[in-house]
């Protein structure tokens, strides 16, 4: 585990303001997000799971004929549907993000946070590829992602 500072941003009225650092606690290394494209009803993950048109299956529109697919990681022993993360910085659900820079400079989001647990939240970095993940969990100085 790796404690990472992260500046912290919020959407302002007109714009995204700095809202100081936070800590946060690199949980794992790179993971790769598995795709399953036969899930079944009693998978624990089935309400994550979409149809070729994107339709999940409580919508009157899932039609699982032409295949269904989800998208998930392993982590801890356990499986997190990629749908289930809220993406950071939608101004509507999540108007916060988290950033750092790496040693070359480059700055890097974390993308996501948990939405099915809301008092300590996970959070999830995406690869350049969109391949693989990192999980994070917040420090100390916050513990939801409001």
């Amino acid at each position: 585990m790796k404690t990472i500072i992260m500046n912290k941003s919020a959407l302002g009225c007109s714009s995204w303001e700095n809202a100081g650092t936070v800590e946060f606690i690199r949980l794992s290394r790179w993971i790769s997000i598995k795709h399953n494209y036969s899930p079944c009803k009693r998978n624990a993950l089935w309400d994550y799971v979409q149809d070729e048109n994107g339709y999940k299956p409580y919508a009157d529109q899932f039609n699982p004929e032409n295949g269904l697919y989800l998208d998930y990681f392993t982590f801890d022993g356990k499986n997190y549907a990629i749908e289930q993360f809220l993406a950071l910085g939608n101004p509507f659900f999540c108007p916060i993000t988290y950033s750092y820079d790496t040693k070359d400079g480059k700055t890097c989001y974390l993308s996501g946070v948990d939405g099915d647990n809301y008092y300590n939240p996970l959070y999830i970095e995406f690869s350049p590829d969109c391949e693989m993940v990192r999980v994070y969990q917040a420090g100390k100085a916050e513990n939801t992602y409001y």
